[in-house]
């Protein structure tokens, strides 16, 4: 995805937190590249150290529109499940995609998580990671 980094906030000892604008909204996430990067457009791969699970921390979608948005220390992530199997699925963000882990082997059975169900998933801001790279 495309994004617009605007702040990279050092934290001795961790990789940096970087607040970015995406065509989707704002976002705060952990930053894997380089910690001086430049401000301004970056390709970003999005990486979520979370498994989703209904009730805990994904529900289904309210509209079936995608987003993206700071919730306090969380980040809201709403899009569509493509191909869930084997206890993983991708979460489309507007065509951007998203690998995601599904907890447990009963969720890729959930009809709230089948094939092209809008779905919203919270996650730690320290849990959702961006991985800068050059086209």
């Amino acid at each position: 995805m495309l994004i617009e980094l605007a702040e990279l906030q050092a934290r001795p000892g961790r990789p940096p937190l970087a607040r970015v604008r995406t065509p989707l909204g704002p976002a705060v996430a952990v930053w894997h590249g380089a910690p001086d990067a430049r401000l301004g457009p970056h390709h970003v791969e999005w990486t979520l150290d979370e498994e989703l699970e209904l009730g805990r921390n994904a529900v289904p979608a309210g509209e079936a529109l995608p987003g993206v948005r700071v919730a306090g220390e969380r980040l809201l992530l709403r899009g569509q499940l493509l191909a869930p199997w084997e206890g993983t699925a991708v979460l489309d963000l507007g065509g951007e995609p998203v690998l995601v882990d599904l907890a447990g082997a009963a969720s890729s059975a959930d009809p709230a998580l089948a094939e092209g169900s809008w779905v919203e998933l919270t996650v730690e801001v320290e849990r959702v990671w961006l991985y800068p790279f050059t086209l």
